[in-house]
């Protein structure tokens, strides 16, 4: 069916990312995404936007190399791309080169300070690589920018659990669930809330690490 749309409309942006999202997703032939990737960019244009949208579907299927290349060619012809340099400094990161990942994204930070999704970013990787004091410091830079960022609260709770003061992390939780309507984003909140609360009575529970 997407195939067949494409032919009807093929300079339509959404029908090859979504191609591409279910080569590299459910079907798991990457060899026709990269072939699928090839003509998106020939029909629409290897534009940085593009190229952007495209690591980000590489960089959630978890084809990180790919993700790193097309981002990055999108962060360097724009500058101010900031999700481009986002998708950069987190593919190095799930790479297992999270320390690269950290010094990539100083640079971006360094010319656009007042970004809450650079300064989330850096909350993230720096949660990864097990450093929850700093990424504590990082996401209420990130909540000071953006009192109702609702993705700035989430990494601040991220960052509390990681280490582990619990009390504050329960906290964080409760004001997340205030700035999100997404199901799915509650029924996680729901699930964090009663793993914090079971750490802080002392029950057995070790936390995951995980920022995303």
């Amino acid at each position: 069916a997407l195939e067949a749309a494409i032919t009807a409309h093929p300079t339509r942006r959404s029908l090859h990312l979504s191609l591409i999202d279910l080569q590299l997703g459910y079907l798991k032939q990457p060899t026709l995404a990269d072939s699928s990737l090839r003509r998106f960019m020939r029909l629409c244009g290897s534009t940085p936007e593009n190229r952007r949208d495209a690591a980000g579907i590489y960089y959630r299927r978890k084809m990180m190399p790919d993700a790193i290349l097309l981002a990055k060619a999108a962060a360097t012809e724009v500058d101010t791309m900031i999700t481009a340099h986002v998708i950069v400094a987190k593919a190095l990161s799930r790479s297992g080169r999270a320390q690269e990942g950290l010094e990539y994204v100083e640079g971006p930070l360094s010319r656009y300070p007042k970004d809450i999704s650079l300064w989330c970013a850096k909350a993230s990787l720096l949660i990864g690589a097990g450093r929850g004091d700093e990424a504590v410091q990082c996401a209420d830079r990130a909540v000071e920018l953006g009192p109702d960022h609702y993705d700035a609260h989430r990494v601040r709770m991220m960052a509390l659990y990681n280490a582990k003061r619990y009390d504050d992390a329960l906290a964080a939780a409760l004001e997340c669930r205030k700035l999100t309507k997404d199901p799915r984003e509650a029924q996680f909140l729901e699930s964090m809330k009663a793993r914090i609360r079971n750490l802080a009575q002392g029950k057995n529970d070790v936390p995951s690490g995980a920022a995303e």
